[in-house]
């Protein structure tokens, strides 16, 4: 397939024929500021604390500066594409990636548990929209038969409410098959998976076959902000088309600073990927020699323990916290009614023996209360 849907390229042409065609402009050193939105100069001003300084306003006028682009050239290596755009926002980066690329043409499938910001995406978009039952690919072949080629398709690396990981094997031959375009959400896995923790898309050895991916700094990066990164002329497009970009001040320099330097430290932890891994096995085992508890084997840091409705979950949830463990409770309508849970997220600072008190107190709050189904995501 080519690097664009046919409708983008028509766009981008229109574009230029009609002289409208923008670019991101690094500032002229000693031009005099006439355009930014920085009324009162504090956006240059130092603080007392901090050398921060503000962009100054949208990338397209003056917030475009050396220290974004270098952070967009950098995101484009360490996620093996050809380029990558920088958002303030993990959430702006997926309602402006979804909203710009459809067009009226545009026909979206995505998976029914995508996060809500890439739900607000799609309702943006002009094009028509449809879900596919969770991970089953049989479904989505069903439908994408039916609609055709050249639909997008939409999805996460790692659901962040069942624990989940995405199965590319399969879903890629799917979307291949029909000659869909694979839009995957890597916010909850950037940091965690691959040699350099750049994804769950390159662990699997997938890179080249997933056309647009987002990756957000807001989780294992311990920032904030992401990048849309895929083919140089879809970000071409969307400096044109995106409103997220097109109509919002830029990051200013000095968060993007702490973007670069919270990367750099990211990609040689290994031991710190090893570690969460080993954490997970261990709750996993002794979690399912209890009775009435169930945590299916996983690579995931997130393990859902699924206790209906929201009063027992919270007492559950209350139990936790009373004994030294911030875990907070899912409640419906977040999550479906009947399902609702205990989200406990592992990190590598945490340690064996926390864990073993966590099941303990679990073990100790079940007794109390009576068996209780407790399942992850299958």
């Amino acid at each position: 397939m080519a690097d664009i849907p046919e409708h983008i390229a028509v766009k981008m042409a229109e574009l230029e024929a009609q002289n409208q065609l923008r670019s991101l402009r690094l500032p002229i050193p000693g031009q005099v500021d006439l355009t930014s939105n920085d009324y009162l100069g504090l956006a240059r001003r130092r603080g007392l604390e901090t050398a921060a300084l503000g962009s100054g306003g949208s990338r397209l006028l003056t917030g475009h500066h050396a220290v974004h682009a270098a952070l967009e050239e950098e995101c484009a290596d360490l996620f093996e594409m050809e380029s990558a755009l920088l958002y303030s926002t993990g959430y702006m980066a997926n309602v402006g990636l979804l909203s710009a690329i459809g067009g009226r043409e545009g026909i979206f499938v995505h998976d029914e548990l995508i996060h809500a910001s890439l739900r607000d995406g799609l309702r943006l978009a002009r094009g028509s929209v449809h879900r596919y039952r969770h991970q089953d690919y049989a479904d989505l072949d069903r439908q994408l038969a039916e609609l055709g080629p050249g639909c997008f398709v939409v999805t996460e690396a790692l659901f962040s409410m069942d624990g989940d990981l995405l199965d590319l094997a399969r879903l890629c031959a799917v979307t291949e098959r029909h000659h869909a375009w694979l839009i995957v959400d890597e916010a909850h896995s950037t940091g965690l998976y691959g040699p350099k923790g750049a994804g769950w898309v390159l662990d699997q050895g997938y890179g080249n076959r997933v056309w647009m991916r987002i990756h957000t700094f807001g989780k294992s990066v311990g920032r904030h902000g992401a990048v849309v990164v895929g083919p140089q002329v879809v970000r071409d497009f969307l400096i044109n088309r995106s409103r997220t970009v097109i109509y919002s001040t830029a990051m200013p320099p000095d968060q993007v600073v702490q973007i670069h330097w919270a990367l750099r430290e990211m990609q040689p932890m290994a031991t710190e990927r090893s570690h969460l891994l080993a954490l997970r096995r261990h709750l996993e085992v002794r979690m399912n020699a209890i009775p009435e508890i169930a945590v299916p084997r996983s690579d995931s840091p997130i393990i859902p323990v699924i206790i209906p409705g929201n009063e027992r979950v919270k007492s559950a949830a209350e139990a936790l916290q009373a004994s030294g463990f911030d875990v907070r409770p899912i409640l419906a309508p977040t999550v479906a009614r009947g399902t609702e849970r205990l989200r406990i997220i592992l990190h590598s600072y945490n340690t064996i023996e926390e864990v073993d008190r966590l099941v303990d107190a679990l073990q100790t709050w079940q007794r109390q209360q009576g068996v209780l189904e407790f399942s992850g995501s299958n």
